[in-house]
């Protein structure tokens, strides 16, 4: 046999076999492995032919036959192309089919889409994009400006503030929640997540992908719940006023009838002791002191109750008084007070919260604290004020206790910094075991009333020993 012939059955082999990928190569990964080998064998069949025509022309060789020879080098080609052609068909419905798996997904999460070109400053969006705003593709120009355009006045600059640390770097990921303004002129809420996917060579960013998600659902279930608590809040206020102006009709009460009925009954009982025997005299005795240690029950219950020296001299003027009567006096533990003198105008229901807390704070110290001294600071910040409780007790976790509130542990101060913060206020608490405890609580003044006097009552440094 000619070798010329062992070449065209080598290329009949080659064309076989190529045939055979064709039709039964449907899965890519199957036969992209045997591509290299097929695109071998074509080149080594090309230079085969090349060498044998080369032979042929030279006269070494000859072979009438010579055009079929030629026309079994473009076989093997031909055969080669349309291989490739196959190939690359493969992969592209590969990645169709990855295009609308994305889109499936995207489509699933409610996600929209856009692809920003940071150097032409033109943004591709997606038709969720505008669909979420109610709008169609060709009415939203494709433009970064437009975007701008569309963001709520008071979003805008944590916006970009937030885009700009991202494309220089500061950050991984570009996320943000904003308003887009709807067609109709409502405003969406927005999740934008996005990343730098190409830098130039500078590593300023060339291209910025991300999605949108409509969260206007979830923000108006936010913001009714924070409606929901602050009626709740509010209401929580409003029991605690009635509270305490049911404590201070029933400590008037006492002191204005029960109380000055004893005093006077005691009078009336001092006025028959002198012309009674000596034995009447005795009881007479017994019976005063009776009356008396029942009125200053009587008059501690009333200040328990509700403290005539708030409403009467000021705040000032009750916590100084508190201090004196429950720390000390009660107590035999030493206190400090002190008190800038500033006017300090505060609404009644802010007035009698400060109280409420103040004496909480101090009764809570008295029972698990274990402390020396307890010191009390009013001091004014411009339109604001602020009263810092320190004691050198026991201390304790803040974090633990606030995180695990209860009734019996930490209720009281979780109660306290939600009223505090429902009138615009803060709770601080600094503490930890063994060092002790410092409560700052923050509130703002009543800045429409000029408070042109000085407190009736006036306080200073006060060191009690």
């Amino acid at each position: 046999m000619h070798p010329v012939a062992y070449i065209d059955l080598l290329a009949t082999l080659a064309c076989a076999v190529a045939l055979a990928f064709l039709i039964f190569g449907r899965n890519r990964l199957a036969f992209v492995p045997a591509v290299s080998v097929l695109l071998a064998v074509l080149l080594a069949l090309t230079i085969y032919y090349e060498v044998a025509l080369l032979l042929e022309w030279s006269g070494v060789s000859t072979r009438p036959e010579w055009m079929e020879d030629f026309g079994g080098v473009l076989v093997p080609f031909g055969w080669g192309f349309l291989f490739y052609a196959f190939a690359r068909d493969a992969v592209e419905r590969d990645l169709k089919a990855s295009r609308e798996r994305m889109e499936l997904a995207l489509r699933g999460a409610d996600l929209g889409t856009w692809d920003w070109n940071v150097q032409t400053d033109r943004v591709t969006f997606d038709q969720r994009w505008v669909e979420m705003l109610g709008y169609t593709s060709n009415e939203i120009r494709p433009h970064i400006k437009a975007w701008e355009q569309l963001i709520h006045p008071d979003d805008l600059p944590d916006v970009l503030d937030c885009l700009g640390r991202h494309l220089e770097g500061d950050s991984d990921l570009y996320e943000m929640e904003y308003r887009l303004r709807h067609k109709s002129a409502h405003w969406v809420w927005v999740l934008a997540c996005g990343r730098v996917i190409d830098r130039d060579a500078d590593g300023k960013a060339r291209r910025v992908c991300g999605t949108h998600l409509d969260i206007s659902a979830r923000k108006q279930a936010e913001m009714d719940v924070m409606a929901y608590q602050r009626r709740l809040r509010a209401l929580a206020s409003e029991l605690s006023l009635a509270e305490e102006r049911e404590r201070r009709r029933i400590a008037a009460g006492l002191h204005d009838y029960a109380c000055q009925n004893l005093v006077l009954s005691k009078m009336k009982l001092e006025g028959l002791h002198e012309p009674l025997p000596p034995g009447d005299d005795d009881e007479i005795a017994a019976i005063c002191h009776t009356l008396d240690r029942t009125i200053d029950s009587i008059r501690e219950l009333t200040f328990d109750l509700s403290s005539p020296t708030l409403y009467k001299f000021g705040l000032d003027a009750a916590l100084k008084e508190l201090l004196e009567d429950k720390v000390k006096a009660e107590n035999g533990i030493r206190y400090r007070f002190h008190s800038d003198d500033a006017p300090k105008p505060l609404a009644e229901d802010i007035r009698v919260l400060l109280f409420q807390s103040v004496r909480e704070l101090v009764i809570n110290i008295l029972k698990h604290a274990q402390a020396r001294t307890v010191e009390v600071d009013v001091v004014r910040l411009h339109d604001s004020m602020e009263i810092t409780v320190t004691d050198d007790g026991m201390g304790f976790d803040a974090d633990r206790v606030l995180a695990n509130s209860s009734r019996t542990h930490g209720f009281g101060l979780f109660h306290m910094k939600e009223r505090l913060d429902f009138v615009g206020g803060r709770l601080h608490i600094e503490s930890e075991p063994g060092w002790g405890s410092r409560f700052t609580l923050h509130v703002p003044l009543d800045t429409e009333v000029l408070a042109t006097a000085p407190p009736d009552r006036r306080s200073a440094d006060a060191a009690e020993e």
